[in-house]
């Protein structure tokens, strides 16, 4: 009997650990309190989320850099907006035209804007 319990509990208490390590979706104030005002680093781009609205970043290749400058908004019910001009080291500009992503975040630490994830810091 005891070593039932011993099991139901720890199979418990693994479900609930686990499960709170999934991605959820990001909420205005989610996006606020653990975005905004920071700098998120994925393999080949680093972005940071302005408190004015702003987004600034690089994005580094094997054979490529560039600057990425926009803008963003958040809403819930579109979820994270943004334009950006990506100025590339070769010089050449490519404005992005706005475009919306639905964002999941694990934990406070780990964004996910579409398919790329970023490390919060």
């Amino acid at each position: 009997m005891k070593y039932l319990l011993l099991v139901t509990t720890l199979f418990f208490t693994l479900s609930n650990i686990t499960f709170a390590q999934e991605y959820k979706k990001v909420t205005a104030s989610i996006f606020k309190k653990h975005v905004v005002g920071k700098t998120g680093k994925s393999k080949e781009t680093k972005l940071t989320w302005k408190k004015n609205g702003s987004l600034e970043g690089v994005w580094q290749s094997a054979s490529m850099n560039a600057v990425i400058k926009g803008n963003y908004t958040f809403t819930d019910a579109q979820g994270f907006c943004r334009v950006a001009t990506i100025t590339l080291s070769n010089g050449v500009v490519r404005e992005r035209p706005r475009e919306c992503f639905r964002l999941l975040i694990k934990g406070n630490k780990m964004l996910k804007v579409g398919t790329t994830v970023y490390k919060l810091q």
